[in-house]
């Protein structure tokens, strides 16, 4: 078979083509680089002598009628598309040269993307989508673009804007630009290989003769379009702003394509009036609450889904519970008064057959269109008249909907809620413990506290009651299976905050309760401080971020061994620890485990005393304290499982357990008054 000859095979030809003006110039770039030769390649370096010459040839073709008409053709197809959709389009100038796709193979060693067919050097949409992830990342907000931009795995889908490639303004000036490697063989060359070491290692030397490595570029002063459309209409002008705004500090700040670390590829938005001051995503402030709109006729089930929603944070403004008559006051004034407030996240709609029938319901969807209210439909009903209905209210096409009955409709809501609040990329968030607060509004909450997200959990009974009808100060879990329940409400609320850097807890709650929070957000989690306040002292209770070390009674500052404690109570081998301020206290649970030894199968209580009154000072280093005595006291008496009750303030409790993860296991028992038992409300690992 003969050898097949290398293109062009004549240097005759190869000069023909460069002389034509009307040649593509990346079909040139790609396929007739002129550096072949009829024995083969031709790379003697430098090659700006070539390139220079290239960059000649560009600037006459753009000079060509056809070349020209065709970047105009496609500016006018993307325009076309971008006035369709509504979409939004920047012009950025060049500060300094732009060079991308040097990696893409060539026989100069570096590349250069041009458009297939107009042939001027362009930026694909999918460059600069990742020009706007890198940045957020690098600041460590990649969180607050997720939903524009989509997660990076395409499993999760794609965000709410599409990027269109960005095209020069008008036919561009190309140069030629040079890359030194000072230190080849110290870049390039095997370790073994190396010829300069210094005390046997390989090091890079002054003395190596640098080897310039030439590339196009874009010139300074060339002027892109970048174009972005959206894709969901209710959120669109905010997703745009937001993103041209991201994309415009991303431009600016780090710069497109390659070599952006030595100043390539600065860019400046001409005109930005349009975006918006911030992309980072809104955070609300306040509990974050949901309007409800529903049938009355149908009160009863959405009660009972509400009630289920409390113990995960699912805060509703109800009518019945929310609105009480006022002599004089419009009804309507009153409800758009309601869809107004800053802290109404989004408009929960129950759609049933009644709903769907409802005026009242269709002047709230009115109302919250209007006031740009998110609606979350949750379907009564899959009857043909009732999703054709949910379409005429919410107005997408084929909105997405939850269904009332289904298991994870409640982890959806929460989810939605919290992610249109904002609260999955705030730094902070309070929980708010209502549990034993028969108060509407969190009134223990400190002034301080309340500019950040709050999320408030509440007892089902809460959202089932009348407004007139509450009272829980006196509300206990009953049994182990009230206690899982509120478990994996708590659970699931830390699940939609993965990101959140510090935890405040306030309110009244059982101890069992609070505990649950330092678990799900303890020091192996995101969060590096957790909060408490304490609201009979009026003061901040906080823990840092921190790996307990081993302690014993000898080192302890606020916490005592007590001898008179340490009783045998059965066979068990595992261990009963309190921490009570009085040996009464503790001899309450040591008598009740007592009776229950077998059962539970402890067979030794420890008593330690803790502090009369604490402070803010101390109650970090009792916190550390009370974990190290787990771990003294399973170490002293060959216990696997430590039980664990205590009389300490609730503001206490989530110090502590936060810092238990991995100290063993500890089972913790909360008290019962009604049912004059203790309960195993939960346990740390």
């Amino acid at each position: 078979m003969p050898d097949i000859a290398l293109l062009p095979y004549r240097k005759e030809l190869r000069d023909k083509i460069l002389a034509t003006t009307a040649l593509h110039p990346g079909l040139l770039y790609e396929r007739f680089f002129p550096c072949w030769q009829e024995s083969g390649l031709d790379l003697e370096k430098p090659l700006g002598r070539v390139l220079d010459a290239f960059c000649l040839q560009f600037g006459h073709t753009g000079r060509d009628a056809a070349f020209a008409g065709m970047l105009a053709a496609r500016h006018e197809h993307l325009s076309g598309l971008v006035r369709a959709r509504n979409g939004l389009e920047l012009a950025a100038t060049c500060l300094s040269p732009l060079a991308s796709g040097l990696g893409i193979d060539h026989p100069s060693e570096n590349g250069f993307v041009f458009d297939h067919g107009c042939g001027v050097p362009f930026l694909p949409g999918s460059t600069v989508k990742g020009l706007c992830r890198a940045w957020a990342r690098i600041l460590g907000r990649e969180h607050h673009v997720e939903e524009l931009l989509g997660p990076e795995t395409t499993e999760g889908g794609g965000g709410r804007v599409i990027f269109l490639p960005a095209y020069p303004a008008a036919w561009p000036e190309l140069t030629c630009d040079v890359i030194c490697n000072h230190h080849r063989d110290y870049y390039s060359a095997d370790p073994d290989k190396r010829r300069y070491t210094k005390n046997e290692f390989p090091t890079c030397m002054d003395i190596e003769s640098p080897v310039p490595i030439t590339h196009l570029a874009l010139a300074r002063g060339t002027e892109l379009v970048f174009r972005i459309l959206p894709l969901d209409r209710e959120t669109a002008a905010d997703d745009l702003a937001r993103t041209g705004a991201l994309l415009a500090e991303a431009l600016r700040e780090l710069g497109i394509g390659a070599r952006t670390a030595v100043g390539y590829g600065v860019m400046e938005v001409e005109d930005n009036s349009q975006l918006a001051e911030t992309w980072e995503k809104p955070i609300m402030s306040g509990i974050i609450r949901t309007f409800v709109s529903y049938s009355h006729e149908d009160a009863d089930r959405v009660r009972g889904f509400l009630a289920r929603g409390a113990l995960l944070g699912i805060s509703p403004w109800l009518d019945s519970q929310n609105m009480l008559p006022h002599a004089g006051h419009s009804l309507d004034a009153t409800i758009q008064e309601a869809l107004q407030r800053d802290n109404i996240a989004a408009i929960t709609l129950f759609l049933s057959e009644h709903s769907g029938r409802s005026e009242w319901v269709e002047k709230e969807m009115q109302w919250g269109r209007e006031m740009g209210k998110h609606v979350i439909p949750v379907l009564d009903s899959e009857d043909r008249e009732v999703t054709s209905r949910l379409a005429d209210l919410v107005r997408p096409h084929e909105p997405h909907y939850l269904r009332l009955g289904d298991r994870g409709a409640l982890f959806a809501l929460l989810n939605t809620l919290v992610r249109e609040a904002g609260a999955d990329v705030a730094g902070e968030v309070v929980i708010y413990l209502g549990h034993r607060d028969d108060r509407v509004a969190p009134s223990g909450l400190p002034e301080q506290w309340r500019d950040v997200p709050i999320i408030e959990l509440r007892t089902a009974e809460h959202r089932l009651r009348d407004v007139l009808d509450w009272d829980f100060k006196g509300w206990l879990p009953a049994d182990e299976e009230e206690y899982r329940r509120y478990e994996q409400g708590i659970q699931q609320l830390a699940r939609t905050l993965p990101r959140v850097e510090r935890i405040r807890v306030a309110g009244f709650a059982p101890l069992g309760i609070a505990g649950l929070v330092g678990k799900y957000w303890d020091r192996g989690s995101s969060v590096r401080r957790l909060s408490v306040w304490n609201t009979f002292a009026k003061e901040e209770w906080s823990i840092e971020k921190l790996l307990p070390e081993e302690g014993g009674p000898e080192e302890w500052r606020h916490l005592e061994f007590q001898e008179s404690g340490d009783g045998e109570l059965g066979a068990g081998s595992d261990i009963l620890v309190g921490h009570f301020t009085q040996e009464n206290q503790f001899a309450t649970v040591r008598n009740w485990v007592r009776g229950h030894g077998d059962e539970l199968g402890v067979g030794r209580a420890v008593w330690f005393r803790s502090p009369t009154k604490i402070d803010a000072a101390m109650a970090p280093q009792l916190a550390l304290e009370i974990v190290q005595s787990f771990g003294w006291a399973r170490q002293k008496y060959g216990a696997s499982t430590v039980y664990w009750a205590t009389g300490v303030p609730m503001g206490l409790m989530p110090l502590v357990t936060y810092l238990a993860r991995a100290r063993g296991r500890i089972v913790f028992l909360d008290y019962n008054l009604g049912a004059g038992k203790y309960i195993p409300a939960f346990e740390v690992f």
